[in-house]
């Protein structure tokens, strides 16, 4: 029986009429040209990364056909009348802008046709990816793996280390890539595109028709078909975000691959740092009959920042699975050049499981890409079918004679001989590139080898706080925006300073000197914290008590008294909210309250710091709320001292440097006064898109 289950392993398992496997992005990008070139009425490009400046085709078959994938898009614009093209890509720009075409949203977003929606997808939580590598066109062939339109995608099976042709934008050459895509026609690229539908609404709020499935007359005879109609299982990652359950699919599904595997289990992958997937070989090669297991992996990341990371989770992981495979049944290894001056990327995502089962995807052998990153996988089933079966080991022999530069009959012989294939590849040595095997080694920086935050496996803590208190948003007016209240901030501020230096009006002249001069007054610090402590009982904002703070002492003192303060004042309101009681503070804050104490009832002081640290509720509130439902005193002071600390700093540098550009408007004190506005501005502003139920999820 298939293993692939529906809400189990698999979203949709759908047919499909045909499909293929595409070794390498070239393979790809001239079937994605062919392909798009039958579009008539829709195409959806989904990915982690996209690069207008690229060739599809680095030499054009039709002159008149431009080969930059963006004039390319124009062109079928221009040529098909009721095509629209709709593009969403990953909102990088805060971590990878430099590494990026910086003006693609220009080129296809503003300065393109209306008929080409380009979008950056950023409803995502802290730290997730929109790593989703899918394209479908008018919803009857789709393509889907590990391969974006991207630059130094381009490579050949024959990776040779000198290729004229795998040149970036720039015209630099880069290194070999290995990487794959699985072509699919019928109803499975009808489900894909019904996926990309649902990604744009969530995304824009914006709905895109989708109709009843019909087989139309398309003929893409030119497309490179490897097997016939088949089942083919679609298997996502998606995170919990706002009101979205999170999506295990692709968890699942290799779990039960690997435990369904008999005979030979083959991986392809850019990173092996998963703990879960670790834990199910190890399983398998503990146990006394199990399949033999290789692995292909890239000798080493790309960046040396990744060498010290997931590189130093990854060894650890190398290490104990060896010391696990107690029957000699497991390989590991990297395609290396016999001079070794050069290296070939791996960037695929495979599996292949005793010629039954064949997956491509875009899911890495990682934490996060089985929770945390958006992922979606094919699975071709061939697990009742022979002529899949021998599309399958097709596949397989293929992938080892190319990463062993050796003919393919050399690998069906030891299939067919049921050798070891492991013991083949430790063996085989062929001039120019082979398999080597990857060397046992301690991980490169020990202090980062436990480190949650390398390769998460869920979304953070903040975010979960974040969705406890999501609300539908006001009614737009633009008085309410942020725009308008980051006007009247600087303007208000431009006007106080051209009437402070320039305009000699003594009442003027009468107010400066008493507030310089009120900087410097001695207040005694019992006077300050009985004020803390009774203002909070009063409601008044503590932000406002520490601005004040500031105003009078200087630095470190004035962060002392602040934050004694701030403590005093939740003491006071904790202990004031307890002899309420919880009938009396519900009535205070009627929904506010459950959202709130749901949040802070879970043990430990981590939720505490968490709605400290974010503008999501006033501070009188939470003290209350917390003393009416009996939160223990010791894990709420400790987590109003830890998530107070970021917040009073600002504040304190914040008027700090206010009282600089009154006693001095200076273009450093100006600068310094607006960098700080606006990194606090930033913050608010996430939270508040954070915090709000978008279109998109109202929609859906």
């Amino acid at each position: 029986m298939s293993i692939l289950r529906e809400k189990k392993n698999c979203w949709k398992i759908a047919s499909a009429k045909r499909g293929g496997f595409l070794v390498d992005c070239a393979a790809y990008f001239r079937n994605l040209y062919e392909a798009m070139l039958q579009a008539e009425e829709s195409i959806f490009i989904l990915g982690w990364d996209i690069d207008t400046r690229i060739k599809l085709i680095p030499h054009s078959p039709d002159p008149h056909i431009p080969n930059e994938f963006g004039a390319f898009l124009n062109y079928l614009i221009q040529q098909k009348k009721n095509l629209k093209i709709y593009i969403l890509m990953w909102d990088y720009y805060s971590i990878l802008a430099f590494e990026r075409e910086l003006f693609v949203k220009i080129k296809l977003g503003w300065m393109g046709s209306k008929r080409i929606q380009f979008h950056l997808d950023s409803e995502f939580p802290l730290g997730a990816s929109h790593h989703q590598k899918i394209v479908v066109i008018d919803d009857q062939v789709a393509f889907c793996g590990g391969i974006d339109i991207s630059s130094e995608r381009w490579d050949t099976p024959s990776h040779r280390k000198r290729n004229k042709l795998r040149k970036n934008h720039v015209g630099m050459e880069y290194e070999p890539q290995h990487d794959l895509q699985m072509m699919v026609e019928g109803k499975a690229a009808y489900w894909l595109g019904k996926l990309a539908r649902t990604r744009w609404t969530r995304a824009t709020g914006k709905d895109i028709p989708f109709n009843a499935f019909q087989e139309k007359n398309h003929r893409f005879e030119k497309l490179e078909w490897n097997f016939g109609p088949s089942q083919v299982g679609i298997s996502r990652t998606e995170p919990s975000y706002k009101n979205h359950r999170e999506v295990r699919e692709v968890e699942h599904l290799f779990l039960d691959l690997i435990k369904t595997t008999r005979h030979h289990l083959y991986l392809e992958n850019q990173y092996f740092t998963s703990k879960v997937i670790f834990q199910a070989l190890k399983k398998s090669l503990s146990s006394r009959k199990g399949p033999e297991i290789t692995i292909i992996l890239p000798k080493e990341s790309a960046y040396w920042v990744e060498n010290y990371t997931m590189g130093s989770l990854q060894a650890v992981i190398i290490k104990k699975l060896y010391e696990a495979d107690l029957h000699g049944r497991l390989g590991i290894f990297c395609p290396v050049y016999v001079e070794k001056k050069s290296r070939i990327k791996i960037h695929s995502k495979a599996m292949i499981c005793d010629d039954h089962y064949a997956r491509i995807g875009s899911a890495n052998m990682s934490n996060r890409s089985l929770g945390l990153d958006s992922e979606c996988d094919l699975t071709l089933d061939g697990s009742k079918k022979k002529d899949l079966q021998k599309s399958i080991s097709g596949f397989k022999v293929r992938l080892l004679a190319e990463h062993l530069n050796t003919p393919m009959k050399n690998i069906k012989k030891v299939f067919a001989q049921k050798r070891s294939i492991n013991h083949f590849i430790r063996t085989h040595r062929q001039k120019g590139r082979h398999l080597e095997e990857i060397e046992i080694m301690e991980p490169n920086y020990q202090p980062l080898l436990h480190s949650e935050l390398l390769d998460l496996e869920s979304p953070l803590e903040i975010d979960r706080v974040l969705d406890t208190f999501r609300a539908e948003a006001p009614e737009h007016s633009f008085f309410r925006s942020m725009p308008f209240l980051i006007g009247t901030c600087l303007g208000f501020l431009l006007l106080v300073l051209l009437i402070w230096n320039h305009i000699p009006l003594p009442e003027t002249t009468e107010v400066k000197n008493f507030l310089l001069k009120f900087e410097h007054q001695s207040i005694q610090p019992l006077w300050i914290l009985g004020i803390y402590s009774v203002a909070g009982l009063l409601f008044v904002p503590v932000n406002l008590l520490i601005l004040a703070t500031a105003s009078i002492y200087g630095g470190i003192q004035a962060f002392i008294y602040a934050t004694i303060g701030s403590l005093l004042n939740a003491t006071v309101s904790y202990w004031a909210g307890n002899m309420l009681g919880k009938k009396t503070v519900q009535k205070l804050y009627f929904r506010q309250i459950n959202r709130i104490a749901k949040r802070m009832e879970k043990k430990g002081t981590l939720p505490i710091i968490m709605i400290r640290l974010l503008p999501i509720a006033p501070y009188s509130m939470v003290n209350f709320i917390a003393g009416a439902f009996k939160i223990p005193l010791k894990h709420y002071l400790l987590g109003t001292f830890i998530g107070m600390i970021p917040g009073t700093i600002l504040l304190i540098l914040f008027q700090r440097n206010l009282l600089s550009i009154l006693q001095n408007p200076n273009a450093t004190n100006i600068f310094m006064f607006l960098m700080l506005l606006c990194f606090i501005t930033a913050g608010v502003l996430y939270v508040r898109k954070r915090t709000t139920i978008s279109k998109g999820e109202i929609r859906q």
